[in-house]
């Protein structure tokens, strides 16, 4: 027959297997959105970056230099108001990524400790709690 601190060590496991599949899920699926959110800053910055040199060779190789050199500098300048628009917001961005990533470590801290001391959660509060991982 099974006594009662065997059965708590099977849930403990049990538990603790899921908690692993979860942390699992949850860091691949915080690596899918970080990199994908990477990668579209990046190549935001990237455009513009490339618009600007495009803006700076109809410039250098214009054929009508007086005629139209007003319109390919004021081009140029917004093109690098822009870039340094995207810039500013891909900074904050990733700013604002990380608080909210890091709230969400406390809170799933908070709700570690509470299951280690054995304080009573109800399942919506628990659900509620994980459901944003």
């Amino acid at each position: 027959m099974i006594n009662s601190e065997e059965k708590v060590n099977v849930l403990t496991r049990n538990i603790d297997e899921e908690v692993n599949s979860i942390y699992k899920k949850a860091k691949l699926k915080y690596m899918k959105v970080r990199i994908i959110f990477v990668t579209l800053s990046l190549i935001s910055l990237l455009i513009s970056a490339l618009s600007i040199i495009l803006n700076l060779f109809a410039i250098r190789f214009n054929i009508y230099p007086i005629q139209l050199m007003k319109l390919f500098v004021s081009i140029s300048v917004i093109t690098v108001v822009v870039t340094f628009i995207v810039s500013i917001q891909s900074f904050f961005n990733i700013s604002n990524a990380k608080k909210v990533l890091e709230l969400e470590i406390i809170k799933n801290h908070e709700t570690i400790e509470m299951i280690k001391e054995n304080e009573d959660i109800s399942k919506e509060d628990f659900d509620d709690r994980i459901t944003r991982i």
